[in-house]
């Protein structure tokens, strides 16, 4: 593992969160069927049919999540699965016996809706906290604490349930064994509450780090406007780029002819608002384009869209947005 990712400001909350996130996965998945069959004594088909509702609303979220994640703030979207989440914790730990186990599924559906919005904006935030040149290995690196807090939070949950029913049975013995698991699960439901409100922490961490990430390209350009990079200035890209330079944009474009005409002179055409002419801020040829692009505009052909698309990803340019 290359340990340098997290010297870069940022990073270190997005892993926290990539642990407590899996934490909150894996080991709700694995107490709350658990809890169905040992303190509501339903049969291991029935509980996973319980779970059903749950992991059809996860899968569901998930493209919600992604296309949430181009219109706001990675940290925010996180913020409201955390929520969820703590939500579905304190309502499963105030469950008793008599709770329905309707209540139950739409409770843990609600944890799972939190997950599921936790999960895409938190590996995106991370990796756009990075260079390109470091993704590869903060993408695995966010993984493997994904994995780490998985085991770690099974673990503290198995023993928990233990530790709290066996109590509880020794001071209660007249109690049924039910209401002894129901303590230990409690328990476990409240910990996992407890470790996601410690959470906002290292969520706060990584939304400073979007914060000084921001500042720093706003110190570099000199001003707030993104840099766009047009793949395919002809008819199409060349109109683009002049509007998006008349709104003081940093625009520069990829041409795979007239590459040294663009660069001498630029841009000179007719178009519906009349004369037009502009100067790119750079011109590249195909294969020699930047890696601090914010957004690229993808204005050639079918077939050149999939292959730019396929090569900059490829490349590992996670934070980049791309128009065709």
């Amino acid at each position: 593992m290359d340990l340098r990712v997290f010297r870069y400001r940022g990073f270190t909350g997005s892993f926290l969160m990539s642990m407590v996130i899996g934490a909150g996965v894996f080991a709700s998945t694995y107490i709350t069927p658990l809890y169905f069959q040992q303190v509501l004594g339903e049969s291991a088909a029935s509980a996973g049919l319980m779970l059903m509702p749950a992991g059809l609303a996860m899968a569901f979220t998930f493209p919600v999540a992604g296309h949430l994640t181009d219109r706001f703030p990675e940290t925010r979207i996180m913020a409201a699965g955390l929520v969820l989440f703590i939500f579905n914790m304190a309502l499963m730990a105030g469950a008793n016996l008599g709770t329905s186990a309707v209540w139950l599924v739409w409770w843990t559906l609600l944890g799972r809706v939190g997950l599921g919005l936790m999960m895409p904006p938190s590996s995106t935030g991370a990796l756009g906290l990075l260079p390109p040149g470091l993704i590869p290995q903060g993408s695995g690196i966010f993984n493997f604490g994904r994995q780490i807090g998985g085991a770690l939070g099974v673990t503290l949950c198995a023993l928990c349930i233990q530790f709290f029913s066996e109590s509880f049975a020794q001071d209660r013995p007249a109690a049924s064994a039910a209401q002894a698991f129901e303590s230990g699960f409690d328990m476990a439901f409240l910990l996992l509450l407890a470790i996601f409100v410690v959470a906002l922490l290292p969520l706060r961490s990584m939304q400073q780090g979007m914060r000084h990430l921001g500042e720093q390209h706003m110190n570099k350009t000199g001003n707030d406007k993104p840099d766009i990079l047009v793949i395919g200035a002809g008819a199409i890209g060349s109109f683009y780029g002049a509007i998006l330079k008349r709104a003081g944009c940093s625009v520069s474009v990829v041409l795979r002819s007239d590459y040294d005409a663009v660069k001498a002179n630029g841009f000179r055409f007719t178009s519906p608002l009349g004369e037009l002419s502009w100067t790119p801020d750079q011109v590249y040829q195909p294969g020699d384009t930047p890696d601090d692009i914010q957004i690229m505009c993808c204005c050639a052909s079918r077939s050149c869209q999939v292959w730019t698309g396929l090569n900059w990803c490829a490349r590992g340019l996670g934070s980049t947005r791309v128009w065709c």
